[in-house]
């Protein structure tokens, strides 16, 4: 390393420390503040998503510590858990017609491009491959279907079942991605200020669900 580097690298550190010195003194911790008081008056979380999320901002409590990849990884399985609560709500039936009318549709293409299938074969094949997918996606609990589909699944299931819009669910991909970006080796390094937009986002997003579901 040159001597012109090394003084690059010196002043970075020195922004960095700047920078942690300056969060610790301006309005954040009092945003997270709001937050806190936000999550624990929100309608919709169960006491076990409010836990979490109170756990992703207990990462950025001590600013040094710089755990902010481990703060949306923590935000996003409160996230994750209310998701699938909301697929889960009347017991997966809508889920599971809503998949089966999506494969009997699909099927019915399939065989419209083989002209020299008889009226009852087609019949048969439209109506197995609607039971088998109501069958797949009949689960008999919460557990089971984390068990059985990712996460990215979940939020097209939502879609699937007209809960959330194709905006709104392009936007959950995106926290989703950014989520696996920290939860996994990657060169995205978020800092404080992204750390509580993102977990502001996710808060909103449940806020603005409850909505819709009332």
């Amino acid at each position: 390393m040159s001597d012109f580097e090394k003084i690059i690298e010196r002043i970075r550190s020195f922004e960095e420390e700047v920078n942690l010195f300056l969060v610790r003194y301006d309005s954040s911790p009092s945003r997270a503040n709001k937050l806190t008081r936000t999550i624990s008056t929100l309608d919709g979380l169960t006491l076990k998503q409010e836990k979490l999320f109170k756990e992703a901002l207990g990462c950025i409590t001590f600013i040094d510590l710089k755990l902010f990849r481990a703060a949306h990884v923590i935000a996003w399985a409160a996230m994750a858990d209310y998701l699938e609560q909301w697929l889960g709500q009347d017991d997966f039936v809508t889920l599971s017609v809503r998949k089966g009318k999506i494969a009997e549709k699909k099927e019915r293409k399939n065989i419209s491009k083989n002209p020299r299938m008889l009226p009852e074969e087609k019949r048969i094949r439209i109506s197995e491959a609607k039971q088998r997918a109501e069958e797949f996606w009949k689960f008999n609990s919460i557990i089971e279907l984390r068990d059985t589909v990712t996460e990215h699944a979940i939020i097209l299931s939502l879609h699937d079942c007209g809960y959330i819009s194709k905006d709104e669910r392009k936007a959950l991909e995106g926290h989703l991605s950014t989520r696996n970006q920290c939860a996994h080796p990657s060169e995205y390094e978020p800092n404080y200020d992204e750390t509580l937009g993102f977990i502001s986002a996710l808060l909103n997003r449940i806020k603005h669900y409850e909505k819709k579901r009332k």
